[in-house]
This record gives structure tokens, C-alpha cells and sequence, in this order.
């Protein structure tokens, strides 16, 4: 059942902490094209 459970569990985590990257990434792109312009 463990196994079962923490399949999609660890998956869920790994797309928020990917989606937490991307979201800082493109935080820091952004104010770096407003910082150039």
C-alpha cells in the first residue's frame, strides 16, 4: 500500500518543487528584462 501511496505522492512533490523552479527562474528573467529595457 506504501508503495502504492508514494508513487504518485513523490511524483505531486517533484512537479511542485519543478513548478517552484520555474516559477524563480522566470522571476528572474523577467526582472532582468525590465531591468533591461
Amino acid at each position: 500500500i506504501q508503495s502504492a501511496v508514494g508513487g504518485p505522492l513523490h511524483e505531486c512533490t517533484r512537479l511542485l518543487t519543478s513548478r517552484e523552479k520555474w516559477h524563480m527562474l522566470v522571476g528572474r528573467v523577467t526582472s532582468a528584462l525590465k531591468d533591461a529595457s
